[in-house]
């Protein structure tokens, strides 16, 4: 098991140039969970694929899927905790709702939030990293 931030999410199922580090990630473990902040993100994501161009039918194609992968699997934070993590490290509470999410399990987040990878080094770990570990 593993957490994922909403850039591995996004790039799941939609295309960009993480897609194959996703599928590589869920290759190896494909017990993924987040934060339930993760929905409205996921969400972003696809508005700014339909602003560029992506058919309306395919954006709610990639959330029905998204929804379906993480179902059961989307976890409430503790906000004392995540504000703590926020304070520590000068990360966004988003980016420490995903931190939290992994912290509390003490499992890997799989990230690809530069700021995260920075402040997190024992618990966050980029996809390609992971996929080596994993190998």
């Amino acid at each position: 098991m593993v957490a994922v931030d909403v850039g591995i999410l996004a790039s799941l199922w939609l295309p960009s140039d993480q897609t194959g580090l996703a599928e590589k990630v869920y290759a190896r473990d494909p017990m993924w969970i987040a934060p339930l902040v993760w929905r409205s993100d996921f969400r972003e994501e696809v508005a700014q694929y339909l602003r560029r161009g992506l058919s309306f039918e395919t954006a709610l194609e990639s959330i029905k899927h998204a929804e379906s992968l993480m179902k059961g699997h989307e976890y409430p934070v503790d906000s004392p905790e995540v504000m703590g993590l926020v304070r520590s490290s000068g990360c966004t509470a988003r980016e420490c709702e995903y931190v939290y999410v992994a912290m509390s399990r003490d499992i890997p987040l799989v990230t690809l939030f530069p700021q995260v990878l920075h402040k997190f080094p024992g618990i966050a770990i980029h996809p390609q990293e992971f996929i080596q570990l994993v190998s």
